[in-house]
């Protein structure tokens, strides 16, 4: 990481010091291209960190000003997004966790898979929706996903995207997953992938979806065309209905 303090910036770093903040940072972009590029990462930082992120195109900067903890995980963050392409494959996930109490962490997951735009915001709106993270962003240019959240719930965003990211659907159909006990108050913890096997078209599989809601009453329910599935998060009464109705639904079409 390079710093550039000058003239006024040095008095603004000792008075921010004085009131515990810590000076204003810049960092600079060595493998980020486009401006696209560093736009999306710029997003990424503010939605994870919550401090403001300023852009530089022209000069391919980042300029950032916080707390030293918000700092840090900006840092980390930048670093990780701006790493060589050819890097991303010697992991699928980095993980930062906060210093709040071990409670909450940030994950940056790298897509093997799941690489257009349009697989992407599925999955990124799929686990918004499943997990209920408000604070997740997509990187389309590098094929990756940041979130921040508890980690209970990450530990499920992280099994959605597993599940989503596939080359294609397994051969077990159903895959589950349960929250611990007490993260949902309403003991909405059983999250389940349906495979479908005929129903192929984006249009039947939204059919599919609104018919399981008005049915079943399951509010957190998304579907992902790339592999002809949907994700739901439900009570167990709740699942075993969907369950059934995929079985009546899923059904070779009559000629």
């Amino acid at each position: 990481m390079n710093a550039s303090i000058t003239g006024f910036a040095i008095f603004v770093s000792f008075a921010a010091t004085a009131v515990g903040q810590t000076p204003d940072h810049t960092l600079y972009f060595t493998n980020r291209d486009s401006q696209q590029g560093m736009q999306e990462a710029t997003n990424e930082i503010r939605a994870v960190t919550e401090i403001p992120a300023v852009p530089d195109f022209a000069q391919r900067t980042l300029s950032l000003h916080g707390t030293a903890a918000q700092i840090a995980l900006a840092e980390w963050l930048f670093n990780q997004l701006d790493r060589p392409a050819a890097q991303q494959t010697t992991a699928p996930k980095y993980d930062y966790l906060l210093p709040n109490g071990k409670t909450e962490i940030v994950s940056l997951f790298y897509f093997s898979h799941a690489t257009t735009p349009q697989a992407i915001q599925e999955t990124i709106n799929a686990v918004r929706a499943i997990s209920e993270l408000t604070r997740i962003m997509p990187d389309n240019e590098r094929h990756a996903m940041v979130a921040r959240g508890s980690i209970e719930r990450m530990g499920l965003a992280e099994w959605i995207f597993h599940q989503l990211d596939q080359e294609a659907p397994p051969a077990q159909q159903v895959q589950e997953y349960r929250l611990p006990p007490g993260v949902d108050p309403v003991n909405a913890d059983a999250a389940r992938v349906f495979y479908l096997s005929h129903i192929t078209n984006p249009q039947d599989l939204q059919r599919v979806l609104n018919t399981m809601r008005s049915t079943t009453q399951i509010t957190r329910i998304m579907p992902y065309s790339r592999l002809n599935a949907f994700v739901l998060r439900a009570t167990d009464i709740q699942v075993a209905q969907a369950e059934q109705l995929v079985r009546q639904l899923d059904k070779p079409t009559v000629q």
